[in-house]
């Protein structure tokens, strides 16, 4: 969750920055509250946002926003760790889109509009991982106490490491390698022994360290 005061938001997004930095190889994903209401996509963040932009549109944020600081502040992280706000590239009914209800408003209900609803709740994804999000929505029903809907994201990651274990294990033949001669031949069933040992101490354990007659 995002501060309200300037410098509790400057502090935020250069923490949020750090500790991102510090884990840029694994698949990291921002979700939360950021109080970020970007209100329209401007020519040339079009690397970072999306078309699907919930808000009240570009006269409304160069005339009366008073919310720079954290749309500033948003932009510099995610072009800092190479990130896009991927909750802007899914087309979605305004009542899906909204994620916080402005505190004059009495109660969760339509009209679902940019005067009375905020999308703060912000999806960060690396550009390189985009494509494992394949739906982010706002669950716009009463859960809880708050003045914001929770946010559901749906993934698809593909466990590739462990894909690549599989085929190691099923690649293995067990044949027999051959000799050119006898002393060839000995030397190579050794070495076969060795594999055949190692192998089975692999499939069931270090302590099993003789396999079974």
């Amino acid at each position: 969750h995002n501060a309200t005061s300037t410098e509790s938001k400057q502090q935020f997004w250069k923490q949020l920055t750090n500790e991102t930095k510090k884990h840029k190889n694994a698949i990291h994903i921002t979700l939360g509250d950021t109080n970020t209401r970007w209100h329209c996509r401007l020519p040339g963040e079009e690397d970072i946002l999306g078309p699907n932009v919930f808000g009240r549109g570009e006269k409304f944020l160069r005339e009366k926003a008073k919310d720079g600081d954290n749309r500033e502040g948003a932009i510099e992280y995610l072009r800092a760790t190479n990130k896009l706000a991927i909750n802007t590239f899914f087309t979605k009914p305004n009542k899906n889109k909204a994620t916080y209800k402005e505190m004059w408003i009495p109660a969760k209900d339509a009209p679902f509009t940019p005067t009375r609803y905020a999308e703060l709740d912000q999806c960060f994804v690396p550009q390189k991982w985009k494509n494992i999000i394949t739906n982010v929505e706002a669950e716009n029903k009463e859960y809880f106490n708050s003045d914001h809907f929770p946010v559901i994201i749906e993934c698809n990651i593909r466990l590739e490491a462990q894909k690549a274990r599989e085929a190691k294990t099923t690649s293995w033949t067990g044949a027999l390698p051959k000799g050119n001669n006898t002393e060839e031949e000995e030397e190579s069933k050794t070495k076969f022994s060795k594999e055949v040992l190692l192998k089975y101490m692999e499939l069931t354990g270090p302590h099993n360290m003789e396999p079974p007659l």
